[in-house]
Order: C-alpha cells, then structure tokens, then sequence
C-alpha cells in the first residue's frame, strides 16, 4: 500500500513552478516580469465585450438578471434546433464597427470662392483663365469670355503679308541686320612663308609600274644630263 503510494507520487510529481529569472535593472524586469494573469484579465473582458458590448461590471442590473414567472417548460420544443455551423456563422460581435473614413463635407460654391480670396489664390474661369474675385462681382466666373479668347485660333501666320525690308535670306534670319564683318588676321600663317612645296613630286616615269612615254621621257633626260657632264669633262 505504501509502495503503491510513493510510486503514484512518483509519478504525478510535484506542481510545476515557473523558475525566477534575475529582475536587476528596469529592462530585466520588463522582460522577465509575469504577465499572465493581466494579459488573461484582458482577453476576459474583451470576450464579455464581444458578448454584451461593455464588461460585465458596467452592465446593469436588468441586462443580467430576470426574473422569470412563466417558467422554462415548453420553451425547449418551441425553440427549434439549428445546425452548429450556422450558429457559429450567425455569431455576431456585440462591438461596433470600425467606422469608415468620413467623407468631406461638400462646401458651397460661394464659400469655396471666398475662401480661395482669402487664401490668395486665383479661381479658374471659362478655358482655364484667370478670375480675379476682388475686382469682379458675383458670378465672375461665368462672365463671357474676352475677344482675344473668341478669336484664338483663327490667325494665320502665312496669310499675313511681310514687308519687302524685312525679309528673310532664307535662314530666318531677316537681311535687316547687318552681319558684323570678319577682320582679317593680323598674323601671317606659317605656310604662306614658305615657297618650295615640302616634298618634290616626282617625275612619272620613277614610278614602279609607270607609262611608256613617262618612262622614254625620263630615260631622255637622263641622258641629256649624262651628256651635258661628259661635255663638261673633255672641255
């Protein structure tokens, strides 16, 4: 019998405790501090919001308690049986909704315009122009449009007929004005100081395939030379 009892105690053990972490330090106290039975407190109250829209506290007397004079007999039969699906389907939080954005409250044209004066900024009138409010009167901005903005549209720029003075050379440059002249250099460029070309052309018969007249021609001139030295020599 006792055997029995220490081995069952064995078994169960003892009830487990939450081990004690070091709370030196507000940050190791906010870490290790034991929170369970706040957070718990809290997901009970919201549960009764959900349930009755306010906790159960703040409800009144009558939201939690009837009396009841007619007794509970018959209402089982009266009450039909629904499947549990739908009743999960079919909950609903007693929590209202969170409302959705407003929507702007449409301001009078006039209140617009008069707040926009008073702001500084311009109005837009007929064909995006302007309306200044501080010197027109009410109703500014569906006066009739200027002459200028009726007849936009209707000019033609080549039926216009263009003075002989001034027109172009062609280049949309009107021959009116005078182009500024080009002065001279005041340097001499260093190749018009030099007479002889750089390198001599040859003559065409020195070339590696040249023509036959090209070829005679040198041939002869060669010879007058070589003559002309000889001569040279016996006198």
């Amino acid at each position: 019998m006792t055997s029995t009892q220490k081995n069952s105690g064995a078994h169960l053990g003892a009830p487990a405790q939450r081990t004690q972490a070091s709370r030196k330090g507000k940050r190791a106290w906010r870490k290790h501090v034991d929170i369970d039975a706040v957070e718990q407190r809290l997901d009970d109250r919201r549960a009764e919001e959900r349930a009755l829209g306010a906790p159960v506290h703040a409800q009144p007397d009558a939201a939690l308690f009837a009396i009841d004079t007619k007794g509970d007999d018959g209402v089982r039969k009266a009450i039909p049986r629904q499947l549990k699906s739908l009743a999960i389907l079919a909950e609903r939080s007693a929590v209202p909704a969170v409302g959705q954005k407003r929507k702007a409250a449409s301001v009078p044209r006039a209140e617009k315009d008069r707040l926009m004066r008073a702001a500084g900024r311009t109005r837009r009138g007929p064909l995006r122009s302007h309306v200044d409010g501080t010197e027109l009167g009410k109703g500014s901005a569906l006066l009739e449009p200027t002459e200028a903005v009726k007849h936009s549209g209707t000019y033609d720029v080549w039926e216009m007929d263009v003075d002989e003075d001034d027109k172009d050379n062609g280049f949309g440059v009107s021959e009116m004005v005078k182009p500024k002249p080009v002065k001279p250099p005041t340097h001499t460029h260093p190749s018009a100081l030099i007479a002889a070309p750089a390198v001599p052309t040859p003559h065409a018969g020195a070339s590696y395939n040249p023509p036959v007249d090209a070829h005679q021609e040198l041939l002869l001139e060669a010879y007058e030379v070589s003559s002309r030295c000889s001569r040279i020599k016996r006198s």
